[in-house]
C-alpha cells in the first residue's frame, strides 16, 4: 500500500486515504494485542454487534413503517454512510447475531443468569436479525439481495436445525417481499437486465478502467482511482465516472497487483 501510493497518480488525495486506512490497521493490532481469551473474543463480537445492529434495527423498522418505499442509509461522514456499504456491514452482523443467540453461556453478565431472562436476550437478537436482514433488503442495493440470498443459503445449510429454519424462511422472506413497492422490484430487475440500466453499465466502465490500470502500471494507481483524469487515461468512457463497487476490481486499479503481466 505504501508503494502503491507513492506511485498514485493522483498522490495527494490518495495519501490521504493511505493516513484513513493506517489508522484503521493501527487499532486491529491494538486489538489483536488486547483481546486473547475466548471470552474477550465474544465480548468484542459483543461490541461490535450492539454498534452496528442499532443501524439494522432502526433501519429495519424504517422500512417496515415505510413500506419499503425509501432507501435505508447509514450514519453521515461514515464508512458505511452509502446504502451498498451499509447494506455489506448488516449482512454480516446478521451471522453474528445468529452466533450470538447460540452461545449465551459466554459474555454476558450475571444479571442474565436466570433462564427467562437468557431467554428475552435470545429472542432480542433473533428479532435485530429479521430487522438486519430487512434493512439490507431495504438499502435497496442489489448486490445486498445476491449477499443476503447466499447468506441465508449458508446459515440454513450450516444449521443444525434445518427444518425449523427453513419454516422460519419461509414464513419471514414472504411477508418482506409483499410489503416491498413496485420501485424495489424494478431496481432489482435490472440484475438481469444490466445492459439497460446506466449504473450497472457505468460498474462495468469501473471494472475495465481497473483492468486496463492493472495491465498498464504495476504498481497500481494509487487508492483514488474515479477521478475524470483517470478515467480518460483508462476507461473505455471516460466520460461516465463512477466508483466501481468491487472490492476485487478495486485492488487491481489500487494496488501492486499487476505484477502477473511482468512475469
Amino acid at each position: 500500500m505504501g508503494v502503491t501510493t507513492l506511485a498514485a497518480i493522483l498522490w495527494e488525495p490518495s495519501i490521504e486515504r493511505f493516513l484513513f486506512i493506517l489508522k484503521v490497521m493501527f487499532m486491529t493490532l491494538v486489538i489483536a494485542m488486547v483481546v486473547r481469551t475466548r471470552e474477550e473474543i465474544v465480548g468484542l463480537v459483543w461490541v461490535i454487534v450492539a454498534s452496528m445492529s442499532f443501524y439494522g434495527i432502526k433501519g429495519g423498522l424504517f422500512t417496515v413503517l415505510s413500506g419499503g418505499g425509501d432507501r435505508v442509509w447509514g450514519p453521515p461522514d461514515s464508512v458505511i454512510e452509502g446504502n451498498n456499504e451499509l447494506a455489506v456491514a448488516l449482512v454480516m452482523i446478521v451471522p453474528l447475531l445468529f452466533y450470538l443467540s447460540r452461545h449465551l453461556d459466554i459474555g454476558l453478565p450475571a444479571y442474565f443468569a436466570a433462564k427467562s431472562r437468557r431467554q428475552l436476550v435470545r429472542v432480542t437478537l433473533i428479532v435485530a436479525m429479521v430487522l438486519c436482514g430487512i434493512a439490507a433488503i431495504g438499502s435497496q442495493s442489489r448486490g445486498a439481495l445476491l449477499a443476503v440470498t447466499a447468506m441465508l443459503m449458508s446459515m440454513w445449510w450450516r444449521s443444525d436445525k434445518k427444518v425449523p429454519v427453513l419454516a422460519a424462511m419461509v414464513l419471514v422472506i414472504p411477508m418482506v417481499l409483499v410489503m416491498l413497492p413496485d420501485s424495489w422490484y424494478s431496481r432489482m430487475e435490472t440484475i438481469g437486465a444490466y445492459e439497460e440500466d446506466a449504473s450497472a453499465m457505468g460498474r462495468i466502465n469501473a471494472w475495465t478502467m481497473a483492468y486496463n490500470i492493472a495491465k498498464d502500471r504495476i504498481t497500481g494507481a494509487g487508492f483514488v482511482t474515479a477521478a475524470p483524469e483517470i478515467y480518460a487515461q483508462y476507461a473505455p468512457n471516460p466520460n461516465f465516472v463512477l466508483v466501481a463497487h468491487s472490492i476485487y476490481f478495486r485492488s487491481w486499479a489500487s494496488t501492486a497487483l499487476s505484477v502477473w503481466r511482468y512475469i
